[in-house]
């Protein structure tokens, strides 16, 4: 078994960009407590709603899969690529705000955050990184620039990021959440089940026995730069399901990538066999003589097709 080279926590020194900072109304905010207060779970105008979840329910149910939890990868990769330095700076600083007085967690109104809540694409990423790095008895409510209540529920996909709530992450740490963002790419715009499993990933109790098709293991490094943006490599070992679909490096270049005209900092690894090792409670793999934990997905046989369509 490959030992762990720890790194240091990154100061949180990366300026922002030149965006002004959106005052989000505290009488909007509100409103939208005293919409919940009075038995309204989907407040008219949320933006989320759950439009994109299992059952157009506002909750991602938590189901129970082999080793690990289960979600669904339907993050688009322009919207996740394209806010990463936004989410990033937004790890550095306490997530969200506790309001006693009706048991309710608020968007802490920061730059990043602000930046994130202020679009469709911001808030769709913002839904994403929750489900992975809040716990699942968590709700997260803001309000964006129109006045409209977002609800933002948890589903702790990770082991390591509970604490985000009130506390920056570290680098590892956030390692971690963009290692969750990246298992849930998707450019073909469908909602696939996926079964995520790793030494960071909490074992849900139950299994669902449809998870069978292995399908890669997926890792995030993060470079801090001071004073620049910081530089991501995004990492990934096919396994050997995987391996037998035809085109499978073009499949998973658009699976994570899409159409996203940036600096996708995508590498499809060919040395699984020397550079990984699967422990009892998960893998971990070298990247550049680092080993990480990394999170392995598994798919169901019957929604193959809709990743990859070249699959025996």
């Amino acid at each position: 078994m490959m030992s762990f080279s720890p790194r240091t926590d990154r100061p949180f020194m990366k300026p922002f960009r030149a965006l002004g900072v959106i005052a989000l109304a505290w009488g909007a905010a509100s409103l939208g407590v005293a919409a919940l207060l009075s038995g309204c779970s989907e407040p008219s105008g949320d933006r989320d709603g759950g439009a994109d979840l299992v059952g157009a329910s506002p909750r991602l149910a938590p189901l129970a899969g082999p080793m690990g939890s289960t979600g669904t990868n339907n993050l688009p990769p322009p919207v996740a690529m394209g806010l990463r330095d936004e989410l990033f700076d937004a790890t550095g600083l306490a997530f969200a705000d506790y309001h006693s007085s009706d048991d309710t967690w608020w968007l802490d109104s920061n730059v990043p955050n602000d930046i994130l809540v202020s679009t469709d694409d911001g808030r769709r990423l913002l839904k994403y990184a929750v489900r992975c790095g809040i716990s699942e008895d968590v709700e997260i409510l803001a309000v964006d620039p129109d006045g409209l209540l977002n609800t933002f529920p948890g589903q702790g996909l990770l082991t390591t990021t509970q604490d985000w709530l009130t506390t920056p992450l570290t680098t590892e740490e956030a390692e971690d959440l963009f290692t969750c963002l990246l298992a849930h790419l998707n450019s073909r715009g469908v909602e696939v089940p996926i079964n995520l499993s790793g030494l960071h990933v909490p074992n849900l109790s139950g299994a669902d026995s449809g998870f069978t098709w292995e399908e890669a293991l997926w890792a995030t490094r993060i470079k801090v730069n001071p004073g620049k943006a910081p530089t991501f490599s995004f990492n990934v070992w096919p396994l050997d399901d995987l391996l037998e679909c035809d085109r499978y490096v073009e499949h998973l270049e658009d699976r994570v990538c899409g159409t996203f005209s940036g600096d996708c900092n995508l590498t499809i690894h060919t040395d699984r066999d020397s550079a990984c090792t699967e422990g009892s409670h998960g893998w971990v793999c070298d990247v550049g003589g680092t080993s990480m934990p990394v999170i392995k997905t598994r798919l169901k046989s019957t929604d193959v097709e809709l990743l990859y369509d070249s699959c025996p």
